[in-house]
């Protein structure tokens, strides 16, 4: 076993040597190597800058040709024909996009590619431009851009749009940037300097030197330098793509020409990078030697170590040999090994367990020694047939014990071969007199069920039974049905009758029944004939008299009819589902469509009321105000109903003051209940005022049963109390008393039904959709609490619930409260109000007037972009429902512009719910404002986005 470590270490150790003497000779010519390497990544890198820099640009200029598109003024202009008032009107946005981003060239042509207008050059117009990009838009009808060399020598990126005005062809619009313009920008991000050389052959000389006469035309035979410096070692030479070395300022500096191609791939010059490698290349051949050397050392140490553990390993095979041995002994299987000629080389003790004999007793004896004549004779035809083919084989045979007891053995074997060349068989005997026992009295057990056999046809479940080996011993009628095409199922398994995956899944199950010996519950599905079956089982564990597991039985029943009702069910519940969203989806959209004439509604009666009307008009007036409030209302409840239903309620969990809320609440409505004298009282009893949860809700309840207190209130009064629940320490209890005209016990039954009131009476005299108190118990319920009541009839009512709330942040509740306490005196700041609808217009515009501000208007998104970009705007009122362009994409278009991402925009829309606010807040939204609006909401959300 020594060799072992001579033949691996040596090998190994002359490798290691000639690897040093290789890596050494190879490092001399390295440089070169790296230089090449560099050259080739250099020359990608710039290629995939290049590329991207020139498709970034051509998107950038897409973008810029389609909102020139929009620009009806340009379009009406250009319809005139008038070169002149075009020219007025494209000139300014020419110098903002030369000055802004470089752009250099602008066309107008009409729509046979005849140039009337070149904005950059206004003298020259009525030639045809010829060219690929605006031939290719004029094929397509598409936009169309590339890079194209002019007579001028410019290299330029030029991009052509077909212009359309009712879906007729009325021109091209195409925008240009020069290359040299693209070019400073990739020299920072690379770190280089470029040289962009065109051929002379494709430029007119004449127009180039007009043009460029600063350039020396002559310096070079074949090419003339358009951008960029050179060196005066720097020399042009018909191979340009190859590198060219520049020594200068004694620094190793290199050259690199690719190849400069134009939209259609023709060949129009070159661009040349220059990098110095000089400091790199050193450094990475230093880093290299140091690998190296480290390498070496690391492998010189590796080798040393294997040396010893290869004597650790060599000692550890002898050890495992003797273990080997030793565990062959202890198992009850007899493990041999005969050699070629059919006599025994090699025996386990445990040959003394199984036969009676000692090792020295088998030794050279062949197996058909211990064997009967009759037996000897069967057995040797059969080995001789598998000696002859070399194969592994499994005999059942009878062997003679020492004491003449015959055993059944099942003998194991597989050829040995060494170098190719047979050398006998090693193999296993194993005792199988029991094994045989048991499949006698597997028998037994099929014999006995067949007596029964007439009662398991009779079930129309599938019943088997199985052996603990997998194979089936039994199955009823009814599971043989299921495959016809079988007629004898003795000794399958479930392999052979379903399929993979579906085996796997029963032999599992079956194999924890057994391991557990539990009764075990399944439900599941099986492919039979491509019909799918679902089916439920029951798996049973068969002991003999000893507690012996012996298999499993089974009843699988056919559950098939039932999951169909099933996904029946489940498929009309999603529809059912399903109708909720689409009603949830309707009302809101009804919402929002009532809202907007609302805003008109109340945004008139306001004004109204500050033109200071005579008292017949202020009736009239407040009738206005009250029929707006009741609908508004109306609104609310219908859609806060469908929310709820449909599960769309988030609770919202945010620092409040609990005795602030309850004020604010009773102070609401003060007035109404003023109207009818009746008095209103607030108790508060609990230590502490400030708490976390959902505010909004907490008051929306309030609100609803006060208000309906005071509606159902002539004389009296009405109390809102607020302290700890006497029955559950843990929760605050909220009640509401009154002592107006009460109700029956039967009304106290349904009242918190959906559309539900005391009874018609009652809808005829107060009003309402009977949805208040419902919509307050669905809110309570949501927050773990239960609306209740307390009734008499001409007594009063009292109604309560009881909710968690947790402990409150103080900080952040004072600062609330400064928050809204802040109002700003406004001076003429010019705010742009953005509406499609005329009245809201006009409103609006009546209302920020009178707070001593400057109102400009705008119909939709792109408008008030337009104006945006023209005038110095305070604050912006964004309405989100607009034709052409919505406030949605109006406000992040402008916060992709670094001068409006902090312009103060608020969204004003009609919708109004807190999961809405929360969208408009998160999208960038400075503030939110819900239609229909007060003035005093305008005003003061004006304020709080102002003050800074």
């Amino acid at each position: 076993m020594k060799t072992i470590r001579f033949k691996i270490i040596i090998p190994c150790i002359i490798l290691i040597i000639a690897f040093a003497i290789i890596t050494f000779y190879k490092l001399e010519n390295y440089s070169e190597q790296i230089n090449k390497l560099r050259i080739e990544k250099m020359k990608s890198q710039f290629n995939n800058f290049y590329q991207i820099a020139i498709d970034q640009e051509g998107k950038y200029i897409k973008g810029e040709l389609y909102h020139l598109m929009q620009n009806e003024k340009l379009k009406e202009v250009f319809l005139t024909q008038n070169k002149d008032k075009l020219f007025t009107a494209a000139k300014p946005i020419y110098d903002y996009l030369n000055l802004d981003d470089n752009i250099t060239h602008f066309y107008f042509m009409d729509t046979k590619r005849k140039c009337f207008l070149r904005v950059h050059s206004k003298e020259r117009f009525g030639d045809t431009i010829d060219r690929v990009t605006s031939k290719k838009a004029e094929i397509t009808k598409e936009i169309s851009y590339g890079l194209e060399l002019g007579p001028l020598g410019t290299f330029t990126l030029r991009v052509v749009q077909p212009w359309y005005a009712d879906n007729k062809l009325i021109g091209y619009l195409e925008l240009g940037k020069e290359l040299t313009a693209i070019l400073p920008d990739l020299e920072s991000k690379l770190d280089s300097k470029f040289l962009v050389a065109i051929d002379k052959s494709l430029i007119d000389k004449k127009k180039f030197l007009s043009h460029n006469p600063q350039n020396n035309w002559d310096e070079f035979d074949k090419y003339i330098a358009i951008y960029g410096t050179q060196d005066d070692d720097l020399e042009f030479s018909d191979y340009l793509e190859e590198k060219l070395h520049i020594h200068s300022n004694g620094k190793n500096e290199q050259l690199y020409g690719i190849k400069l191609l134009d939209v259609i791939g023709n060949e129009v010059g070159y661009i040349f990078q220059e990098y110095d490698l000089s400091e790199k290349i050193i450094a990475k051949l230093e880093f290299i030697k140091y690998l190296y050397f480290i390498i070496f050392l690391f492998a010189t140490t590796t080798i040393t170590f294997l040396w010893f553990y290869l004597g650790r390993i060599e000692k550890g095979i002898r050890f495992n040999q003797k273990r080997f041995e030793d565990v062959a002994n202890c198992d009850n299987d007899w493990i041999w090994e005969i050699n070629a000629a059919g006599k025994y080389i090699y025996s386990s003790e445990s040959i003394e367990v199984l036969l009676g004999y000692k090792v020295d007793e088998v030794i050279g004896k062949t197996p058909f020694d211990f064997m009967s004549k009759e037996e000897a004779e069967k057995i040797g035809k059969e080995f001789a047939q598998i000696a002859e083919k070399r194969i592994m084989f499994n005999l059942e045979n009878e062997i003679i014990h020492k004491n003449g007891t015959p055993i059944l053995v099942l003998t194991t074997g597989t050829p040995i071969f060494e170098n190719g060349k047979y050398c006998g068989y090693r193999g296993v005997d194993k005792d199988i007199t029991q094994i045989s026992k048991n499949e006698k009295e597997k028998e037994q057990l099929i014999s006995s069920l067949e007596q029964y056999k007439w009662l398991f046809d009779m079930s129309p479940d599938y019943i088997f039974i199985e052996d603990k080996f997998g194979k089936l011993i039994f199955l009823n009628s009814a599971y043989k049905a299921l495959f016809p095409e079988i007629s004898d199922f003795k000794n399958l398994t479930c392999f052979d009758l379903f399929s993979k995956s579906e085996a796997e899944t029963f032999r599992k199950c079956n194999d924890q029944v057994m391991e557990s010996k539990k009764v075990t519950f399944r439900e599941g599905f099986i492919i039979i004939n491509g019909e799918k079956i679902d089916y439920f089982s029951k798996i049973i564990p068969i002991l003999d008299s000893t507690g012996e597991q012996q298999g499993v039985g089974g009843i699988i029943t056919n559950i098939t009819h039932l999951k169909k009702v099933e996904r029946e069910l489940i498929v009309a519940k999603e529809k059912a589902e399903e109708a909720v969203k689409i009603k949830a989806g309707f009302l809101a959209n009804m919402s929002h469509e009532i809202r907007t004439p609302l805003n008109g509604i109340c945004g008139l009666s306001q004004i109204l009321s500050s033109l200071k009307p005579n008292d017949n008009q202020k009736e009239h007036i407040k009738n206005l105000e009250i029929s707006a409030d009741r609908l508004l209302k109306l609104v609310n409840d219908i859609l806060d109903f469908s929310k709820i239903e449909a599960g769309k309620v988030e609770l919202h969990n945010e620092n409040f003051d609990l005795k602030i809320l309850g004020e604010n609440c009773l102070n609401t409505l003060k007035n109404k209940a003023k109207e009818k004298e009746v008095g209103v009282f607030f108790t508060y009893k609990l230590e502490r005022s400030l708490y976390k949860g959902d505010a909004t809700r907490i008051q929306q309840i309030l609100l609803n049963l006060i208000s309906n207190a005071i509606k159902f209130t002539e004389v009296g009064r009405i109390e809102l109390i607020i302290a700890n629940c006497a029955s559950e320490a843990n929760k605050i209890s909220f009640k509401v008393k009154d002592s107006g005209i009460g109700m029956s016990d039967k009304v106290q039954d349904k009242i918190f039904a959906d559309f539900t009131q005391a009874d018609s009476s009652t809808t005829k005299k107060y009003g309402g959709t009977g949805l208040g108190l419902s919509i307050s118990n669905k809110l309570a319920q949501l927050m773990g609490g239960e609306l209740t009541v307390e009734s008499e009839i001409n007594v009063g009512s009292t109604f309560s619930f009881a909710i968690n709330l947790g402990k409150g942040d103080t900080e952040s509740v004072v600062m609330k409260r400064l928050e809204k306490k802040v109002i700003k005196q406004f001076n003429k700041e010019l705010v742009l109000l953005v509406d499609d609808d005329f009245i809201n217009i006009a409103i609006g515009k009546e209302l920020v007037q009178s707070l001593n501000l400057l109102v400009d208007t705008a119909e939709n998104g792109q408008e008030a972009i337009d104006k945006i970009k023209l005038n110095d705007y305070a604050v912006v009122l964004m309405d989100i429902q607009m034709p052409i362009m919505d406030g949605f994409e109006a406000m992040q278009a402008l916060r992709k512009i670094a001068k409006y991402a902090d312009l103060p925009i608020i969204a004003v829309t009609a919708n109004t719910s807190f999961e809405d606010q929360m969208k408009y807040q998160k999208s960038g939204f400075t503030g939110f404002i819900p239609k229909p609006y007060s003035k005093i909401e305008l005003m003061s959300e004006l304020s709080r986005v102002m003050r800074t």
